[in-house]
This record gives C-alpha cells, structure tokens and sequence, in this order.
C-alpha cells in the first residue's frame, strides 16, 4: 500500500467499489477501509482476539489459498460458525446440527477493521491462479498488478450479482498480518420462533446441501453495528415439505469494543 502514493481514491479498484458498494461502510477512501466480518470456531477466536491472524499458517482450502477470509455479509461469515453443542453445521463439517436446542447456545461473530487498499477484483474464477496448483503449491499472496512490479493489496472474489462467475456472496481475501484488526465481539443468541411460509418446491436451492436457512436479525444492534446494511445471520438444516421453517432471531448479548 505504499507504492500506492496516495492516489487509491483513483484507482481502478476504488471507482469499482463506488459503482459497486460495499454493504458496509467505507471508513476511509485514502485506504479503502471497511468494517469486515469474520467467523471461526470458538476455540480459534482467543488466539484472533490476543495475537492476531496470521495468513503464513492459514488453511489453503479456500478458494483463494492461504489468505485470512473476511465477508460484507454477517450470513456468509456465520457459515463458517461452527454449533458449539456438536461441532457441526457449518461449511467444511457435516451440514447437519444435531442440536435442537440452538437458543441455547451463544456465538460469537467479530468486526474487523479492515484496510483492502488496492483491491484485485476477480470475476471469472481460475484455481489454478487464485488457490494454487495443488496444497503443496498454494497460493499466499495478492496477485501482481499490469506493471509486473506492484503486487495488489487485496483481493475480492465478486458476486454473481454483480458479475462473478462462482460466488453468492463477496469475499475479501488479505494477506498481510497488518491489514486488519478486530474491533468488536458481538456475542449473540438465538430466539427461535416458527413461522409458515407457502409451500416451497422440493428442488432448487433451498434444497441443496445447506438446504434451509434459518434466518435471524439483530435485534438491538448498537453502533457501530447500526451503521452495517447486512446484519442477518443464517443457519441451515433441511426444509420441511410442509413449507413450516423456523426462524432464529438473534439479540445481541454482548457488544465488546475491542480496542
């Protein structure tokens, strides 16, 4: 971000993300600074919260290698919640919770201040590129810039909405230890309410191997929370053929500013 020499708020990436927003808010245009969300295991989060991430020993697994994954949407970060009764139900485990007592349970979801600087937005999906060619050869670093010399500092996997080929959600992907810092815990647990909704056909989307979402809300967000667009959290588990889905309305337990 130094070889940007102040010139980010004209960049080809900057005028992407005015024409293109993110749901979150920009704090400053100089670096291109959001408020981010990330979800990990909780027994992950005190190693975040104390030390810090560090992408040199990040799991390869993702779409854009060895990078430290960060969401606009609070729902996209939350599928990688695990339930702290089964350690299930979330992405990368078994879809299933074997829990019915959800409400029970709290979560906790972080708000990163996040620097994406000169962003590398990717719209038609390579692997080879983006993950690396296998585990042994990931990829740990942005992509190089049209001069060859530059690397970006950043880089975003866009949404079909607007253009990408692979994803429903934006993601955003650094790879530096210092590009990000955890501002706020949001400590939440759920209400579970059930609602009916019409009959809902038994193939498409809301049937693949997330299947239903339980969609909740936060219900008394406080700022800078109430400055977010997307502050729903979804969980999944099988539709039921009678069209009856529960929803999850989450209440924020704690709002812990972090620094």
């Amino acid at each position: 971000m130094k070889n940007n020499n102040k010139q980010l708020e004209n960049s080809e990436s900057s005028k992407y993300l005015q024409g293109c927003p993110l749901l979150v808010p920009l704090l400053d245009a100089r670096a291109n600074e959001y408020w981010l969300f990330h979800g990990s295991d909780s027994k992950i989060l005190p190693t975040l919260l104390k030390t810090g991430y560090d992408p040199r020993v990040s799991n390869v697994d993702g779409m854009f290698g060895g990078g430290f994954y960060l969401a606009e949407n609070s729902s996209k970060s939350n599928q990688y919640i695990p339930c702290p009764g089964c350690a299930q139900n979330c992405i990368l485990r078994e879809p299933q919770c074997k829990c019915n007592n959800q409400e029970d349970f709290e979560f906790s979801i972080i708000l990163y201040r996040t620097i994406l600087g000169d962003v590398h937005i990717v719209k038609q999906y390579k692997k080879d590129i983006y993950r690396g060619i296998d585990k042994h050869h990931p990829v740990r670093r942005p992509p190089k810039k049209q001069n060859l010399e530059e690397l970006y500092d950043s880089v975003m996997g866009e949404c079909k909405k607007y253009g990408g080929d692979r994803l429903n959600y934006r993601e955003f992907i650094i790879y530096d230890g210092g590009q990000a810092y955890p501002e706020y815990e949001e400590t939440i647990r759920f209400v579970k309410e059930l609602h009916t909704y019409p009959e809902m056909p038994t193939k498409g989307a809301a049937n693949t191997r997330f299947g239903k979402k339980l969609v909740s809300m936060f219900t008394m967000a406080k700022p800078p929370l109430n400055q977010v667009s997307d502050l729903s959290v979804v969980k999944n588990q099988s539709l039921t053929s009678d069209g009856k889905e529960y929803i999850l309305h989450a209440s924020i337990v704690r709002s812990s500013q972090l620094r």
